[in-house]
């Protein structure tokens, strides 16, 4: 059973939350409006649900690390959530749209508490695009050429024949 407590900034998304959260594998075991509350403070739960990225920029101040604790923040910039859950030393972490539906919501909540790391497709192909590292090489033309028999068995290996 994956144990669960939400931050959100009002009661009205509390709610929200909680009817999204609703299944069997998954128990909510606190709420708080107050994005400042202590990791220490929380009862007993595997994940931090966060109803949007400036809440967790808010707890993101009084967090401290543990490792115990997986969080899935619901983010309209993913970039910026992304930037913050890299900082803290947490178990795992993930990032879904404000949009999402219950059954990603649930999925998403399920999957942190087991370790993985969530995020939009549409994140991780930025992520990969701004990382790409290119390195180029010069290549000095050979100091031998090749004998015409070397050359007759490339060409038929690069035809797929035998030589």
């Amino acid at each position: 059973m994956v144990r669960v407590f939400v931050i959100a900034t009002t009661p009205m998304q509390i709610a929200g939350l909680r009817a999204m959260l609703i299944s069997s594998e998954i128990e909510i075991v606190g709420v708080s409006l107050i994005p400042d509350i202590a990791l220490e403070e929380l009862p007993e739960s595997n994940v931090i649900v966060i109803a949007d990225e400036v809440l967790l920029e808010d707890a993101v101040r009084t967090m401290t690390s543990d490792e115990t604790v997986s969080i899935v923040v619901m983010a309209n910039n993913e970039r910026k959530a992304f930037s913050l859950l890299r900082s803290l030393k947490v178990r795992s972490w993930g990032i879904i749209p404000e949009t999402a539906s219950a059954s990603y919501l649930q999925g998403a909540t399920i999957s942190v508490a087991q370790g993985s790391v969530v995020f939009p497709s549409v994140l991780m192909r930025n992520f990969h695009e701004e990382h790409l590292h290119v390195q180029s090489v010069l290549l000095e033309a050979p100091d031998e050429t090749l004998t015409t028999r070397e050359r007759e068995v490339l060409e038929l290996v690069s035809q797929g024949l035998s030589n």
